[in-house]
């Protein structure tokens, strides 16, 4: 059996008292509850931030160990592009390459063995032109054009950037 001695000497009521102050701390245990869930909830969102974070490196990772991926294609600058142009391949090497130009061009002459006259019959078939790193222009020769003066109109007409001659000797 309890013995309670409320206020009998003093007339304070003690147990509203006490009531009170267990009210206030039981305020302050509900606001931390309230506190720890909310700094669970952070850290449950810190924690699955930091697994995107490692799979987003883990990917990244993949990207550049691809050979044809974007990020580790080389790119090529050319200081004078009516002089030269240039790619690069997957295989290329980073660095810095000088070109020097030793000598330009010159022009170029084929002679065949000999025809009797301009008109002499040759082989039909095809034949490719490309003049530097120019679209390949492919020449015909048909029973329409498959004599030696055919065949240098037809080269001449084809917008190769060369010119056809026959010569006769």
């Amino acid at each position: 059996m309890a013995l309670t001695i409320d206020g009998l000497i003093t007339g304070i009521d003690t147990q509203s008292i006490l009531d009170g102050l267990q009210q206030i701390q039981q305020q302050q245990i509900d606001r931390m509850k309230v506190r720890q869930t909310e700094v669970t909830g952070k850290q449950t969102a810190f924690k699955t931030l930091e697994a995107q974070l490692l799979s987003l490196r883990a990917d990244i990772g993949v990207l550049n160990r691809n050979a044809s991926s974007p990020f580790t294609r080389q790119s090529v600058t050319v200081s004078d592009e009516s002089a030269v142009a240039a790619t690069a391949g997957s295989t290329a090497l980073p660095g810095t390459y000088r070109l020097t130009v030793d000598r330009t061009a010159s022009t170029h002459q084929v002679a065949s063995q000999g025809f009797a006259d301009a008109d002499s019959e040759i082989t039909q078939g095809t034949f490719d032109i490309r003049l530097g790193g120019g679209d390949v222009k492919t020449i015909t020769v048909n029973s329409n054009n498959n004599s030696l003066s055919g065949f240098a109109d037809a080269i001449n007409s084809a917008g190769a950037g060369v010119t056809a001659t026959v010569v006769k000797d």
